[in-house]
């Protein structure tokens, strides 16, 4: 029986640092995507293109399906 609580408590540690380690992944995840849209961002500004590009945002965002 004794083993039985070990083995339970074991395998819940397991699953608390496997949540850890996804929330982490997550977190690591979001910061890429942001990093990638603000180095896009830079690159359209550095381009000249902010007012046609966002333009065509607004166009995209207007055009219904």
């Amino acid at each position: 029986m004794d083993n039985v609580i070990k083995q339970r408590l074991k395998l819940q540690q397991q699953k608390a640092k496997i949540i850890t380690e996804e929330a982490k992944l997550k977190i690591i995840e979001r910061q890429v995507c942001t990093r990638r849209l603000i180095e896009l961002g830079g690159l359209i500004a550095k381009a000249k293109l902010v007012v046609p590009y966002g333009k065509f945002i607004t166009l995209c965002n207007n055009v219904k399906y």
